[in-house]
């Protein structure tokens, strides 16, 4: 006569293999991600600058580091999202180095929309404030200020930031 195993032992034997497929799906995951196919830690973020210009990728997180290429308006580059004093960590670009650091104030997380100077109507209660780069700091004196009703030229666009010819402008006063 057979012997019934007892209930542990197949919770056991259930749990031993649920491991098995779990250390299944981590070595795949493991491979898709060191062929890059699969790398969740990495996002993909735009530089959004005025036309014609550039923004610096440095070798180390400041100013005062080594210029080791440039991004301009549109380009993309991958990053760890790893940050450092206002700057962000870029692991993939289409340059010769593929590593630096880019200072976040011009980085976008969304593809910037080329509008090509635009007109747009500020559509606000108030004035809305020109800024720098984007979330940035207000640009000084009267030019940090756009009243209601004002037209400027819009040149970038996101779903967040408008780049203008006064500045950078929240795009939800834009209409």
């Amino acid at each position: 006569m057979k012997r019934k195993a007892p209930e542990w032992l197949k919770w056991l034997k259930l749990a031993g293999e649920l491991l098995i497929i779990a250390a299944v799906v981590w070595v795949i995951v493991f491979f898709l991600q060191g062929m890059g196919l699969a790398d969740s830690s990495r996002s993909t973020l735009w530089v959004m600058c005025k036309p014609g210009d550039y923004v610096n990728i440095r070798s180390r997180p400041s100013t005062k580091a080594e210029s080791i290429g440039y991004l301009q308006s549109g380009d993309w580059f991958l990053s760890d999202l790893e940050t450092d004093n206002g700057w962000i960590h870029a692991v993939d670009m289409s340059l010769e180095q593929t590593e630096g650091w880019v200072y976040v104030g011009y980085v976008v997380v969304e593809e910037p929309v080329w509008m090509g100077g635009e007109e747009a109507t500020i559509s606000a209660d108030g004035r809305v404030a020109c800024r720098r780069w984007c979330d940035g700091p207000r640009i000084e004196g009267k030019g940090g200020w756009v009243k209601p009703g004002a037209t400027v030229q819009v040149f970038y666009r996101t779903r967040n930031w408008s780049l203008t010819n006064r500045g950078y402008i929240q795009t939800k006063y834009l209409k």
